[in-house]
């Protein structure tokens, strides 16, 4: 079986002090959780959490990993997989929605605007924990969710996934963000839209700050002001990673600077000096970067990629044939679930054929391979071969 996935997320796998993980190799992993099948992944890696100790934000919670979270975690290489040991779910916002806009597809979260996009998975969290999918335009302002996705250019957020759920207490915030407009002074800052101020004069602060750094804030909101109890840079938070690791990191440029020959990445700094290039860098680019932990949120690039950012939200998988249904126009390839379209184009042993001719025999337990869209654990097919 052969799945492959782009996603939204910013994906890192680190490989402690080897270049490729086998069998009991110890593995400290953070990304954007895709479904496989029925099992989830990360970095194409299928993730086996039986046991695993599961935190929500660094704190001791009830809950259960799922397709389109952001995670952090270590574990062990194990039959081609992970056996996690600990997983830790992070949201780049958990707050009060201040306003939905269906016709441009956007939610705003306490001051961070989320857009929704194709492979954006929103749900409606049920009292007794059951999930529902939540249509954008179910969402009101006032109500509580949390937010994960991957951070844009324009200070936005490409959501991943949404969740919509009751809180004891509304005014809670968490926020991982970059700070704009510090007043070292005042000790105020603020980010994302600027509708709200942080106020750390009482916070607990861990790492230096600085205008445009990475930071989690937990706060307590009154009006546009967010009173944090604590704040902490993402170097703080993420830079006691040993040197040595073998990293791969995959997400969009950032603060690119061509005469130090560095730009950041997902909260890390990247050091490209050494590297193979390919492809024209800048700002907003996506790319894939291969190297090494250089130092504390630093990394030493060996090989750096500049991929189509069309392909974001692209998946492509291979495997055998089974659940096929004709009326449908439907099926799964390697337990995955496939879809089509009126443009999907179809392919029987490299010659192009009709919808009517593929859909005309039973495929199941034939050979296949399925390029689209992931949408909420199906994907949406462009092309669908058989082999």
């Amino acid at each position: 079986m052969n799945i492959k996935t782009i996603f939204y997320g910013v994906t890192l796998l680190v490989l402690a002090g080897c270049s490729s993980s086998g069998p009991g190799t110890a593995v400290n992993l953070s990304g954007v959780v895709v479904q496989s099948g029925n099992a989830l992944a990360v970095n194409g890696r299928v993730l086996n959490l039986q046991g695993a100790s599961l935190t929500e934000d660094g704190e001791t919670a009830n809950l259960a990993v799922a397709a389109g979270m952001e995670i952090v975690g270590e574990g062990s290489a194990e039959n081609g997989g992970l056996r996690m040991r600990q997983v830790d779910v992070r949201w780049r916002a958990r707050g009060t929605v201040d306003a939905v806009d269906v016709s441009n597809n956007t939610v705003d979260v306490v001051g961070l605007s989320g857009k929704v996009g194709p492979g954006s998975i929103l749900v409606q969290v049920n009292p007794d924990g059951s999930r529902n999918p939540l249509p954008l335009s179910q969402l009101q302002p006032g109500d509580y969710v949390k937010m994960a996705g991957v951070p844009q250019a324009d200070d936005s957020v490409l959501i991943t996934r949404l969740e919509r759920k009751t809180e004891d207490n509304p005014n809670r915030v968490e926020l991982r963000l970059k700070l704009r407009n510090l007043d070292a002074t005042a000790k105020t800052f603020t980010y994302g839209l600027r509708t709200y101020t942080v106020n750390y004069s009482a916070a607990q602060v861990e790492g230096t700050l600085s205008e445009g750094v990475w930071v989690r804030v937990r706060a307590t909101k009154s009006g546009n002001t967010l009173s944090a109890s604590r704040v902490r840079t993402a170097r703080a938070e993420d830079g006691n990673k040993p040197n040595g690791q073998e990293v791969e990191l995959k997400g969009l440029v950032e603060g690119f600077d061509s005469s130090s020959k560095t730009f950041g990445l997902g909260g890390f700094s990247i050091d490209y000096s050494r590297a193979e290039v390919k492809g024209a860098l800048a700002n907003g680019a996506l790319v894939e970067v291969e190297g090494s932990v250089s130092g504390s949120g630093k990394i030493e690039a060996r090989k750096v990629e500049v991929e189509d950012e069309n392909k974001i939200g692209q998946g492509e998988v291979e495997g055998t044939v089974s659940d096929f249904n004709a009326t449908a126009q439907s099926l799964r390839i390697a337990g995955v679930p496939i879809s089509t379209k009126p443009t999907t184009k179809y392919e029987i042993n490299d010659s192009e054929v009709s919808s009517s001719v593929f859909w005309g025999s039973d495929r199941n337990g034939r050979r296949a391979k399925a390029k689209g869209q992931t949408q909420a654990g199906t994907l949406v097919a462009d092309k669908l071969e058989i082999k």
